[in-house]
């Protein structure tokens, strides 16, 4: 899936718009895990999610809990809330780890106890390699999650009404030689619905569309001898000698 990318002010560097996420208790949290990989990388993954939702109009409110999911999302059209929990894959994880991660969401969603739908967004990226070139085919890595999360939802835990697997590609085209070259970014998602949830995932909900596609391209002008220094010229150190 995509979408749009102009939520993105590169005027100011900013991501989304934070000022409705959170409270001093979430900034302590997010300065208590910048020294743990596997916290601060799934905190890295909630917040951009966060930011995503803030950027199509869901009012996102940070639960700081414990035993809760990472936050609440509301929107004027959908009649019920959503409760959100966000993890990503490190590159060593075993298969249990998805059941796992599923399984402890389904007990945060659980203790909200109130009625809404339950997601589970998790970013794979770390685990799958990079195509040579884009393509709609899915990583066999991502497919071998997909049936993993199957199982994981096929009757139990049906608080989570679905789980989004997310993933970042990377491309490159041309070179600084030929003067021109593109890079390419992808963000996709593949969305497992549980079969008999407590509440449905609604239909045509926004989380389908969490993606992005960009592409940047670069004009390249060699100059002749550019890695030679001129027989007159100066020597770059500033010493004066030639």
């Amino acid at each position: 899936g995509g979408t749009e990318v102009d939520m993105f002010d590169y005027a100011s560097n900013v991501l989304g718009c934070f000022s409705r996420f959170g409270d001093v208790k979430a900034s302590s949290r997010i300065k208590s895990v910048i020294n743990d990989p596997k916290t601060f990388s799934s905190l890295l993954t909630e917040l951009s999610f966060a930011a995503w939702c803030e950027s199509k109009d869901q009012n996102v409110t940070s639960y700081e809990n414990d035993g809760y999911p990472d936050f609440k999302i509301e929107s004027n059209d959908q009649s019920l809330p959503g409760f959100v929990e966000c993890k990503k894959l490190l590159e060593k994880f075993t298969k249990n780890r998805i059941s796992k991660i599923i399984s402890k969401a389904n007990k945060q969603i659980k203790k909200v106890n109130e009625l809404g739908y339950g997601v589970v967004l998790i970013d794979a990226t770390a685990i799958i390699d990079n195509p040579e070139t884009f393509s709609d085919e899915i990583p066999e890595r991502i497919l071998e999650i997909e049936t993993l999360i199957k199982n994981a939802t096929r009757s139990d835990n049906s608080s989570v009404s679905a789980v989004v697997v997310v993933w970042n590609d990377f491309d490159a085209k041309g070179s600084p030689e030929s003067g021109y070259m593109q890079f390419g970014f992808r963000r996709r998602n593949m969305v497992i619905h549980h079969k008999k949830p407590i509440v449905s995932l609604p239909e045509d909900h926004l989380i389908d569309k969490y993606g992005a596609t960009i592409l940047l391209p670069f004009n390249f002008t060699l100059r002749k001898d550019s890695n030679k220094i001129r027989r007159n010229s100066r020597c770059g150190c500033g010493s004066g000698s030639r």
